[in-house]
């Protein structure tokens, strides 16, 4: 089972904070600093894992992405997020592999943060439960199938996506086929 729960692995987390050293930025502050007010820091942020290849193929390869938000400014019920600044591929009985994708932070815009319902609260806390059936689902080589079933993931996904809209745009563009499945391409 490459998965416990659909949170990234401390093997994935260890690997991407060593590298959100290398795009964080440094607080930006100008010649008179005691002018300016504080500015948020950014904090990393991870994905869920998205299936490496869709349909699956028989190899539970998961893909996590890093990407990072701050309090929005301004904002007191939204935060600022980034585009995904790195991937981080997990295969079975390999070290994570990471990828940078840029080589700084680039903001995507402004979220709201909102309140999940009590449906998605309960799903949510199925972590466990849903990461067994994508490690289920991945196993299985399903090229050929033409209807492939998982509502609860598939629900778990669209949940994420509608909460991480900004992010989830471009990471749909890197899995197209798996976003298809989603209903949400």
């Amino acid at each position: 089972m490459i998965l416990q729960k659909m949170s990234a692995p401390e093997a994935v987390v260890a690997a991407l904070q060593k590298r959100w050293a290398e795009v964080s930025p440094s607080r930006e502050l100008g010649a008179d600093s005691s002018l300016l007010a504080p500015i948020p820091d950014w904090r990393l942020r991870i994905s869920i894992p998205f299936p490496q290849s869709w349909p699956p193929a028989g190899t539970p390869s998961v893909v996590f992405y890093g990407f990072a938000s701050r309090i929005g400014v301004g904002m007191p019920d939204g935060e600022e997020v980034t585009s995904p600044w790195a991937r981080c591929v997990l295969k079975p009985g390999a070290a994570p592999w990471i990828e940078l994708l840029r080589a700084s932070i680039k903001s995507a815009g402004y979220e709201s943060v909102r309140m999940l319902s009590p449906e998605e609260k309960e799903l949510q806390g199925a972590e466990e439960q849903l990461a067994a059936s994508l490690d289920e689902l991945l196993s299985t080589d399903l090229r050929s199938s033409t209807e492939i079933q998982a509502p609860r993931l598939r629900e778990y996904y669209r949940i994420w996506c509608r909460s991480n809209y900004l992010v989830s745009q471009d990471i749909a563009e890197k899995h197209p086929a798996f976003f298809l499945w989603l209903g949400l391409r």
